[in-house]
């Protein structure tokens, strides 16, 4: 009988008690020629988020924070700045670059319960920028 009772009890407050990370947003945001970020979309996907444990040295980058209502950061990654396009000429070995004007892009983050806000973030060595403070998006989810 206590080992049904015992059980039990586990079945009842372990599921309850431990939170599991099993799902996560997909934002897609639209990004203009002064740098503006809005959000276009965004969708809850059910599944656990795979995230890369490698840290990749980017010249021309984005920096996301997950915000809580205190600013206190939950989550953040760095990924390349969608507005650059590189081009390379296999014929001349010559590599280069183009910045578009505006673009879309598509961020994912892991469904937190304090989510309020999303901030980003950008760095460029072209223009010798270091984390200027583009926009904040309010998390209405």
């Amino acid at each position: 009988m206590k080992k049904i009772f015992y059980i039990l009890l586990i079945a009842i407050i372990v599921p309850h008690g431990i939170k599991k990370n099993n799902s996560y947003y997909i934002y897609l945001f639209h990004i203009d020629k002064n740098d503006n970020i809005t959000l276009i979309n965004s969708k809850t996907i059910n599944n656990k988020l795979k995230i890369s444990d490698k840290e990749k040295k980017l010249n021309e980058s984005i920096l996301v924070k997950a915000l809580d209502t205190n600013n206190e950061v939950l989550y953040s990654y760095k990924f390349l700045n969608p507005k650059l396009v590189y081009s390379e000429d296999m014929q001349h070995g010559k590599k280069d670059f183009y910045m578009l004007d505006e673009t879309y892009f598509v961020i994912k983050i892991p469904t937190l319960e304090k989510l309020n806000y999303i901030d980003f973030y950008l760095s460029s060595e072209l223009n010798k920028t270091k984390n200027k403070k583009l926009n904040r998006i309010i998390n209405n989810e």
